[in-house]
C-alpha cells in the first residue's frame, strides 16, 4: 500500500507537470493549443495503460481520476495553468471513463481496462489531429458535421492496430488469427461510429466504454464475432431505409444501428423485439398523425426525423438496463427492461394519439388549464388511451418470448403495463412543472425549441438544461425505478 500512495504522488506531478508544460507551449505559440492538448491526452492515455504496473489497489487509481475530474471541471478558473483542460471540454470525461473501466476490470481483466484507455487516448486524439489539420477533408454532414471522414478513418485504423498488437502481445489471448482481425476491424468500425456520434467531449466518455464492453462479450467467446458481423450486415438495410424514409436522421439511424448491435448481437431477440415493435409501430404513428394534422392545416412544432439524442432519450434506459442485466446483476431485469420500452411507447403514443383524435384542447395535468396541443404537460382523454395501448402493446411481449421462463406471467404483465403506462403520467408532470419553454424574440411565439424564426429564443418557463429529450429520459428511468419498486414490494417472494 506504501507504493501505491509513492506512486499516486509520482502519477499526480507528473500528470501536472505535463498539463502546465502543454499549456505553456500553447500560451508561447510554439504549439497550437489543439495539438497540445491532444498531445497531452495521448500522453494521458499511455500512462492509463501503464499503471497497473505500478498500482495495486483499484481505489487509488479511481481516487487519482477523481480528482483530475476536478482539475478540468474548473479549468477554466485556472486558465493560466491549465488551458490545455480548459479548452477541451474532452478532458472532462476522460478521467471518468477511466474510472468506470477500473471499477469494472481492475480486479478481473485489466486487460480490457489497458486496451480501451489506449484506443480513446491514440485513436481519439489522432483523430482530432488530422481532421483538424488536414487541408481539403470532408465532413460527415449526414452523421456530424463537426467530424470528418479523414479523422473517422484514422480512429479505425488506429483502433484496429491496437486490437491486433493487443492480440499478438498476448494482452488478448486465445484469439485465432482470423478472429482477431475480425475483432479488431469490428471494433475499429465501433470506435469510429461511437466518435461520430458524439461531440463535445462526450466521445472520450464512450469510445472506451463501448471499446471495453464489445472485447469483453467477445474474449468470453470469440466465435460470436461471426454472428455480430452477420447482425451488422442484417441491420444495415434497416438502417438505412430508416433514413430514408425520414424516420430517424443520418445520426439517429446510425445511433440506432449501433444500440441494435449491441441488445440483438449480445442479447438475442427476447430483448430485440421490444425495441423493434416500439420503433416501428411509433415511427409509423408519427408518421401518420403528422401528415394528417399538416393536411388538417395544424401547425405541428416538434416534427421532422428523430436524431441520436432523441434515440438515446428513448432508448438510453432500455440499454443501460440491459448492460446490467448481462453483468447478472438483477435476475429479474428482463420485466424492468420491458417496463422502460413500455414507458417509452405510452409516452409517444399517448403525445400521436392525443394530438390526433383529441376534439378539445388538452388539460395541464397539474394546472389543470387548457394548454395549446402538442404542449408538454398536457394530458387528455385520447392521449391517455393512446397511452396505455402503447403500455399494453409493449407489455404483452412477455406472453411470447421464450428465453426466460415466468411461473406467473401476468402478475409481470400488470406490473409492466401499470408503471410503464405510468411513465407517460410521469412525463407529463415533469413537462408541465421543470421543461423548459422558449418564447420568440421575432413572432413572440412561447416554443419548447431554443431557435425559432432563425433566432434563439428567451427562456419563460422551466429550466434551460431540461428539454423534452431530458424529460423523456428521466421519465423512463422513474418509471423503471417504479417497476423495481414494485416488483420487491408486491412479487418478489
Amino acid at each position: 500500500m506504501y507504493n501505491d500512495w509513492l506512486w499516486f504522488g509520482v502519477s499526480f506531478f507528473v500528470l501536472n507537470g505535463l498539463l502546465i508544460t502543454a499549456s505553456l507551449l500553447g500560451r508561447s505559440g510554439f504549439l497550437p493549443f489543439t495539438t497540445s492538448t491532444k498531445i497531452f491526452q495521448i500522453l494521458a492515455g499511455l500512462i492509463c495503460f501503464l499503471s497497473p504496473y505500478f498500482f495495486e489497489s483499484k481505489y487509488l487509481v479511481i481516487l487519482l481520476a477523481f480528482l483530475f475530474f476536478l482539475i478540468a471541471l474548473f479549468a477554466r478558473k485556472l486558465n493560466f495553468l491549465f488551458q490545455v483542460l480548459a479548452d477541451s471540454k474532452g478532458s472532462v470525461y476522460f478521467p471518468v471513463s477511466f474510472a468506470v473501466l477500473a471499477f469494472f476490470y481492475w480486479d478481473t481483466d485489466v486487460a480490457i481496462l489497458q486496451v480501451s484507455m489506449l484506443v480513446v487516448g491514440l485513436g481519439a486524439s489522432f483523430s482530432s489531429l488530422i481532421g483538424r489539420n488536414l487541408h481539403n477533408s470532408h465532413p460527415l454532414h449526414w452523421l456530424n458535421p463537426v467530424k470528418s471522414a479523414e479523422g473517422s478513418a484514422a480512429l479505425m485504423i488506429t483502433a484496429y492496430f491496437i486490437i491486433l498488437a493487443a492480440g499478438f502481445t498476448g494482452f488478448l489471448s486465445k484469439l485465432t488469427f482470423f478472429e482477431l482481425v475480425q475483432i479488431a476491424t469490428l471494433i475499429g468500425i465501433v470506435a469510429a461510429l461511437t466518435d461520430a456520434l458524439f461531440a463535445g467531449g462526450t466521445e472520450k466518455l464512450f469510445i472506451p466504454l463501448v471499446t471495453a464492453l464489445f472485447i469483453d462479450y467477445l474474449l468470453v467467446d470469440p466465435a460470436e464475432v461471426t454472428r455480430l458481423w452477420i447482425i451488422i450486415f442484417g441491420i444495415l438495410p434497416v438502417g438505412w431505409l430508416s433514413w430514408r424514409l425520414k424516420f430517424l436522421s443520418g445520426n439517429g439511424s446510425a445511433a440506432m444501428f449501433l444500440m441494435a448491435v449491441i441488445i440483438l448481437g449480445m442479447g438475442g431477440w427476447a430483448w430485440a423485439i421490444p425495441l423493434i415493435l416500439f420503433f416501428v409501430l411509433s415511427s409509423f404513428l408519427t408518421l401518420l398523425s403528422h401528415k394528417l394534422r399538416r393536411s388538417a392545416g395544424d401547425f405541428v412544432e416538434k416534427s421532422g426525423p428523430r436524431d441520436q439524442v432523441q434515440v438515446l432519450a428513448n432508448g438510453g434506459v432500455p440499454l443501460i438496463i440491459f448492460l446490467v442485466a448481462m453483468n447478472n446483476m438483477w435476475p429479474w431485469s428482463y420485466v424492468i427492461f420491458i417496463v422502460a420500452v413500455a414507458s417509452a411507447a405510452a409516452d409517444t403514443w399517448s403525445t400521436e394519439i392525443g394530438q390526433l383524435f383529441g376534439r378539445g384542447q388538452p388539460f395541464d395535468i397539474l394546472k389543470w388549464k387548457p394548454v395549446e396541443k402538442g404542449k408538454s404537460g398536457g394530458i387528455s382523454i385520447p392521449g391517455l388511451a393512446g397511452g396505455l395501448a402503447g403500455a399494453v402493446t409493449i407489455s404483452s411481449v412477455l406472453f411470447f418470448q421464450t428465453d426466460y421462463y415466468f411461473e406467473n406471467p401476468w402478475n409481470f404483465w400488470i406490473l409492466a403495463v401499470v408503471t410503464g403506462f405510468s411513465g407517460s403520467l410521469i412525463d407529463s408532470i415533469l413537462g408541465s412543472a421543470f421543461q423548459v419553454h422558449f418564447s420568440c424574440r421575432i413572432c413572440g411565439r412561447e416554443t419548447e425549441i431554443d431557435e425559432h424564426c432563425g433566432v434563439s429564443g428567451r427562456v419563460v418557463k422551466g429550466f434551460r438544461i431540461i428539454n423534452n429529450d431530458s424529460v423523456n429520459f428521466l421519465s423512463i428511468a422513474i418509471a423503471s425505478g417504479l417497476g423495481i419498486f414494485a416488483y420487491l414490494l408486491f412479487i418478489r417472494p
